[in-house]
């Protein structure tokens, strides 16, 4: 399977049983397929994207704009359906799966106004400047590994570098997508935040957790120095600091391997002219899988940060303060006051998480406008 991003123009054929019934654009012209949907998709780029797809393989198109892999889908309007209350058949979003009837590049919709799914017709044009990004990176670039840390039994820390390619500067919960065979010898593509990255000397660190039966993570975490590992990026995150500058308490939610993109905007806050209280809540299985430990505990020491809580499934007896079980209704009356017109929420983490979490928080009184998945 070979997928490449680059340039190109095509038609191809729809599978017609998942096609979606769709959305609505609240700034501009819908979707030719969709008219029904109960929140808007976001535009996830003002551009279209090539991609090289094999013929007979088949892709599942993103439709709602939160996915972190586009122009494809990676799942994320799951989790935003929920918030909303609704399913795919009720105005909710699901994927619209294509397949390929040649071998050749084709144009991907980002701005998911196009008239002509999942292609671009050039509708982004039409969109005002102030909506969604410009343009997103398009290019996979080869990054070397120059060194890798062991943090724990099933968590490596991996220095890259790239060489070949002038990067953007990022913005406040961004993060890379990484390509790579998988252990089935498929390609596949993963978000991966960094926990460093510097656009002018080029490296970064990622921190990754294995999976015994993922497809991506097994492979990324067995790289020694030498290896080279495709990445795309900095893509933008789902929440923008500029965007919440009215925000003036942040609680910020990591599941695992989420409390990467928590870290940046946790610490990038404090550069705000009003500076928000924020409140952390990293939940994990145990004390061994906390990721960022250090990290962690020294954004608590920060003056705007009113509050650190973690949440371990077993061992809690191993960090003082800790609260046992899965986050709760419980733990949130305790620890997060009610909201009110300047609170906002920010969850990172597996689907299945930033569902639940989104769950409680509008039982604890936040409104959906008042959640951010990343």
């Amino acid at each position: 399977m070979a997928v490449a991003l680059s340039r190109g123009v095509s038609s191809a054929r729809f599978l017609p049983w998942r096609v979606a019934p769709s959305f609505v654009g609240a700034v501009r012209k819908p979707c030719a397929l969709f008219s029904s949907q109960a929140y808007a998709p976001k535009v996830a780029a003002r551009s279209s994207v090539g991609v090289f797809v094999e013929k007979g393989e088949k892709r599942a198109w993103c439709t709602c704009g939160l996915s972190k892999n586009q122009p494809f889908c990676d799942g994320a309007h799951r989790a935003a359906n929920e918030m909303h209350g609704v399913t795919p058949d009720t105005g909710g979003y699901k994927p619209l799966l294509w397949e390929s009837q040649e071998s050749k590049e084709y144009r991907f919709c980002q701005c998911k106004a196009t008239g002509n799914p999942p292609f671009c017709d050039g509708s982004h044009r039409g969109l005002d400047e102030n909506t969604g990004v410009a343009d997103l990176p398009t290019e996979f670039h080869k990054w070397q590994v120059l060194s890798t840390e062991q943090l724990s039994h099933d968590t490596t820390r991996l220095r890259l570098k790239c060489e070949e390619a002038q990067l953007r500067k990022a913005a406040v919960s961004f993060h890379f997508s990484l390509r790579a065979a998988a252990t089935d010898g498929s390609i596949k593509t993963r978000p991966y935040t960094p926990t460093q990255y510097d656009s002018d000397t080029r490296e970064m660190d990622l921190v990754v957790k294995r999976y015994d039966n993922g497809m991506v993570s097994p492979v990324v975490t067995s790289m020694k120095a030498g290896d080279t590992v495709e990445l795309r990026g900095p893509l933008p995150g789902e929440y923008s600091l500029q965007n919440g500058a009215g925000h003036t308490s942040i609680a910020l939610f990591a599941g695992g391997t989420g409390i990467t993109p928590i870290l940046q905007i946790a610490t990038a806050a404090k550069t705000l002219n009003a500076v928000p209280s924020i409140k952390v809540f990293s939940c994990n299985k145990s004390a061994g899988d906390i990721l960022c430990k250090t990290e962690i505990d020294e954004l608590g020491k920060e003056a705007h940060v009113k509050g650190v809580y973690h949440v371990l499934e077993s061992e809690s007896a191993a960090i003082s303060g800790s609260f046992e079980g899965r986050l709760s209704a419980k733990i949130l009356q305790e620890t997060l006051p009610a909201p009110d017109a300047g609170s906002h929420a920010v969850i990172c983490g597996p689907p299945l998480f930033s569902k639940s979490v989104a769950q409680l928080l509008q039982a604890h009184g936040y409104k959906a406008e008042q959640i951010t998945i990343c």
